[in-house]
């Protein structure tokens, strides 16, 4: 149904303890409601929480695009619920209730009946009645009063929404609200992006109404939020390149660029004692029109180094290229990119208007990271140019720099799903190399088929000298599925702060390794205890059950019983202690 999925494909993109949960959940019959409609499969799944995660799966010719569940999970890759869904898309067809898109049940509807539709939803869901006064909101230039003007955005009902979100979290305790504010500031980046949709329609005087009273509402209520992480303080990048494409669009009359003007510096002296002095400072400068703006950035400007004057630029020209876009003066786009050095711009465009033979070309003879290449070659795919992107993605490997732990599992992704398993396994020993991890290891070890000996010594040679964040745990993963005990314990040994880690080698090691595992899970029970923290106790409890099955292995009652012994009488007085080793030990 999806092509390119497998087992291999799902365990590529999440960590082995997702996929394996993943397995449970679908034999558990967690996975519930599994529609499809078109090329999207959505699913309920049973979980932790009262109410069941929302799935929702999308795919096109070339395999998977998109993957998204409701859960809280942000540790890397593929939840477990994702997980079960996907391989119930795989193991249980019949499973799947297949229904028409929600394009064809609406396409009969009459106007009575949709707003009858839309109604009951609302009723059925109140939090729908803001969503759709929001969504009301972002009318094009085609809603025209009966005398040709455009009705002006309500900016006081704007201000109220705003005001309404920055101010959602006033009855938490202070520790709770900290966790909600991210999704706070992405409600009302929903809102800068309605915005923007006015800029779509060319409406550019209603965008300006629009931004600006987001604007005002932001810059007099965020420090309402407890910006400990910076959420809100970085939120004010997204409002000054939004008014730096409000202001650099033709349609702004000149009588409201000069009010616009006046604004932003208010804005920005609101906003400077904050450590924010540059929040506005580029939509500021492109007020004064593209080309005064550009002729600005290309001087020599007192008082700004070339590191600034770099920065701003760019910002400028990825603003400009953005309205040439929406305006569809695709020529000028192209220009000014190429004119601008802004290359991936020029070649993802050129491969979006078709021209994805000159977008090879160009590219070929200039991108120069994984990055750049995996840019290009998703533009190409998007496009309808697989094999373009594939021949891309290949150059990409060759090349030095960031992305490569991007490009390379996609790359293997697109060369499976277009049957070329010479490419597939080129970019799977990249992914292996860019970003170790079990699974990446794994599906390499499918791909080579024969050559899988000589590939597995190069493999772990080079695992052995990787360095990076992460790291460690792939090492210690592929080294015990290869049964190579000693590496693990090596690197355990190495990093003895990391618990999940040592926990994993420590079970794998009882059998074969107790000697090992003894002092190594007694030194983690016991730093529990002595730290005296009540709450952590059943964690050094599950440590010291690693212990008594090591000295069991080693035949060495005793030994254990003298342990426990010394914990009790040291320790006596940690009654809740006490308590958990007579009844789990």
């Amino acid at each position: 149904m999806i092509p390119g999925l497998s087992e291999a494909f799902i365990r590529q993109h999440c960590a082995l303890q997702s996929f394996s949960r993943g397995q449970d959940y679908l034999r558990s019959g967690a996975v519930r409601s599994l529609d499809r409609r078109g090329q999207e499969v959505q699913a309920r799944v049973e979980g932790s929480s009262y109410e069941p995660y929302l799935v929702r799966v999308a795919f096109d010719a070339g395999g998977l695009t998109e993957a998204f569940c409701t859960c809280p999970y942000d540790w890397g890759g593929w939840c477990k619920h994702i997980v079960a869904v996907l391989l119930a898309c795989l193991r249980d067809t019949d499973q799947i209730n297949e229904h028409p898109p929600l394009e064809a049940l609406l396409e009969e509807l009459d106007r009575a009946a949709l707003i009858a539709l839309m109604r009951d939803l609302a009723a059925h869901e109140p939090r729908l009645f803001d969503f759709i006064e929001a969504r009301v909101a972002r009318r094009t230039v085609s809603e025209k009063n009966a005398d040709g003007s455009i009705p002006p955005v309500d900016a006081k009902a704007v201000r109220r929404r705003v005001h309404g979100l920055l101010h959602s979290l006033d009855g938490l305790r202070r520790s709770e609200a900290y966790w909600h504010v991210e999704s706070v500031v992405d409600e009302v980046r929903r809102e800068v992006d309605q915005a923007r949709a006015f800029l779509d329609a060319g409406d550019a005087q209603n965008a300006c109404r629009y931004l600006g009273a987001v604007t005002d509402a932001y810059v007099e209520e965020w420090t309402w939020l407890d910006d400990s992480d910076g959420f809100a303080g970085l939120f004010f990048e997204d409002l000054g390149k939004a008014w730096t494409e409000i202001a650099l669009s033709d349609e702004l009359p000149r009588k409201e660029r000069k009010a616009l003007r006046k604004q932003l510096t208010a804005w920005q002296r609101a906003v400077e004692d904050y450590g924010l002095e540059e929040a506005f400072f580029v939509a500021t400068l492109a007020v004064e029109g593209w080309d005064d703006a550009f002729l600005q950035v290309e001087a020599e400007k007192p008082g700004y180094d070339d590191g600034v004057r770099a920065w701003y630029a760019d910002e400028l020209v990825e603003a400009r290229l953005n309205v040439l876009e929406r305006q569809e003066r695709f020529d000028d786009y192209l220009r000014l990119a190429e004119d601008a050095g802004h290359l991936v711009a020029h070649l993802t465009m050129l491969a979006r208007l078709g021209r994805s033979g000159e977008a090879v070309s160009l590219g070929l003879d200039h991108l120069a990271s994984p990055e750049q290449a995996f840019a290009l070659a998703r533009a190409l795919r998007e496009a309808g140019a697989g094999e373009e992107a594939l021949v891309v993605g290949r150059e990409g490997l060759s090349l030095e720099g960031q992305g490569l732990e991007v490009l390379a599992p996609w790359l293997c992704d697109l060369a499976t799903v277009q049957g070329q398993p010479e490419a597939a396994l080129e970019a799977a020993i990249a992914a292996v190399r860019a970003a170790p991890s079990l699974p990446a290891y794994q599906r390499a070890q499918a791909l080579a088929g024969d050559a899988w000996p000589g590939l597995r010594e190069t493999l772990l040679a080079a695992l052995r000298d990787a360095q990076g964040y992460g790291v460690e745990e792939a090492q210690v993963e592929i080294f015990l599925h290869e049964d190579l005990l000693d590496e693990a314990i090596a690197v355990a040994d190495q990093h003895p702060m990391r618990y999940e880690l040592v926990r994993r080698v420590a079970e794998a090691a009882v059998a074969e390794r107790p000697e090992w595992v003894v002092p190594a899970a007694r030194r983690q029970a016991e730093e529990i205890i002595e730290a005296g923290r009540a709450a952590r106790y059943a964690y050094a409890i599950e440590w010291l059950k690693y212990v008594r099955d090591a000295y069991r292995q080693l035949d060495d009652e005793t030994a254990w019983r003298d342990l426990i012994g010394g914990i009790q009488e040291r320790h006596s007085r940690k009654y809740k202690l006490m308590s958990l080793i007579k009844e789990r030990l």
